[in-house]
């Protein structure tokens, strides 16, 4: 196979998915955010709460994580 082939696959390969991997719609984004905000509470029993705050806040904002981690 040709070595420019090869690479234009890679390349190809690699745009497809990162785009699998990337919210498109404002609707993408709030659910993975949902997503991520419910493994986060189940990490609560577990851990301090101040722990999962710190790494939900990383993640996702501090407001964001306040509000969720109340629920």
């Amino acid at each position: 196979m040709n070595p420019h082939t090869v690479v234009a696959v890679l390349v190809a390969c690699a745009a497809a998915l990162a785009g699998c991997q990337t919210p498109q719609t404002p609707q993408d984004k709030e659910a993975m955010a949902a997503k991520q905000c419910q493994t986060f509470r189940s990490y609560l029993p577990a851990r301090a709460y101040v722990d999962v705050l710190e790494s939900c806040t990383r993640q996702l904002g501090d407001a964001y994580c306040r509000q969720c981690l109340a629920q």
